[in-house]
């Protein structure tokens, strides 16, 4: 056979085989390139989110979870669109919200009922005792919002003592090398300081609804992925669920995230509430406008917020998909 012809039958050859592994793939993957990647999200180290997490050890979450190691990181990826949806407090939402940054709340994920609080380092036990004493707290809106509140209820002011920011990733490392007298902290970190002889002298109990969790999302993330989000909010649901009713279960399934005994997880999740799909669905039609304008009047009145909000401007960011 003619070298030239020997060619042109092997290049037929290959076409055919390319065009059937075309077919082929067309056939089983369909529209593969336009399948969206799954929705991102992040979020820290905090009892409210570890639902999420749970999830995830049981193969139940179809959304890629990224744990950051604070707030303040959360807050970077969700500005620079590195992630779809974020968890993070109320504070920080409003902090986005004054920036300029259009974050709409998609999930109310839980209150805060002692999980955040001041940990002192004997021999203080007293807010008034940190007078002129070195504070830890990470630089969020979150930390600056729960030092003044605690300053305040020993008639205190920021210039009374010696704030030092530290992430939160590095609260429990600062409290037991001495390089703080008194950290704003919040669980897990929490229990493990009160564990090490730690005196809790402030804690969220002592303001309750000003502490609050929500799941936040971009008004294009709510749009174009809906059906995805109200799946992740469906799953959320049933592993908070499984971790109220199941806790040692979900103390063994997160105790390398958490770092915690059966005994401090449990600890850790009564000092929050986690909201259910009729409370969300309650707060979302009306009272937690109010509660976020509250928040947004303190921080505004403490220099927090260059912005005032009311009730039906916060209201206008709330995206209803969490329906039960």
């Amino acid at each position: 056979m003619p070298r030239g012809h020997a060619r042109m039958t092997a290049a037929r050859t290959v076409l055919r085989a390319a065009c059937c592994c075309v077919t082929l793939a067309w056939l089983l993957g369909g529209c593969s390139a336009e399948t969206p990647a799954p929705l991102r999200i992040a979020t820290n180290n905090w009892p409210g989110y570890w639902p999420l997490y749970l999830a995830r050890s049981a193969g139940k979450l179809d959304a890629r979870l990224q744990e950051l190691s604070s707030a303040s990181e959360v807050l970077r990826a969700f500005r620079n669109h590195r992630v779809d949806v974020a968890a993070f407090t109320i504070e920080e939402f409003l902090q986005l919200l004054d920036e300029g940054n259009e974050p709409f709340i998609a999930l109310v994920i839980d209150y805060s009922n002692g999980a955040d609080s001041v940990i002192a380092r004997p021999p203080y036990t007293s807010v008034a005792a940190l007078r002129g004493r070195v504070i830890g707290t990470e630089s969020t809106a979150m930390g600056a919002y729960v030092l003044r509140r605690t300053l305040a209820s020993a008639g205190l002011k920021e210039s009374d003592v010696k704030p030092v920011a530290f992430d939160s990733a590095d609260h429990e490392s600062a409290y037991m090398n001495g390089q703080v007298d008194a950290i704003v902290t919040f669980e897990p970190t929490r229990s493990r300081l009160l564990a090490a002889g730690g005196h809790e002298v402030f804690s969220s109990a002592l303001m309750p609804g000003e502490v609050a969790d929500v799941l936040v999302v971009t008004a294009n993330t709510a749009r174009q992925r809906a059906p995805e989000l109200r799946k992740l909010i469906a799953t959320w649901y049933a592993a908070a669920d499984s971790m109220r009713t199941q806790p040692r279960a979900a103390a063994d399934q997160l105790a390398g995230m958490t770092k915690l005994t059966h005994d401090q997880f449990e600890q850790a999740l009564q000092g929050m509430h986690l909201v259910t799909p009729g409370e969300n669905q309650a707060l979302l039609h009306a009272k937690f406008g109010d509660i976020l304008e509250q928040v947004a009047h303190t921080m505004s009145a403490a220099g927090m917020l260059t912005h005032t909000y009311s009730a039906d401007e916060l209201r206008a960011r709330f995206i209803k998909l969490a329906q039960p």
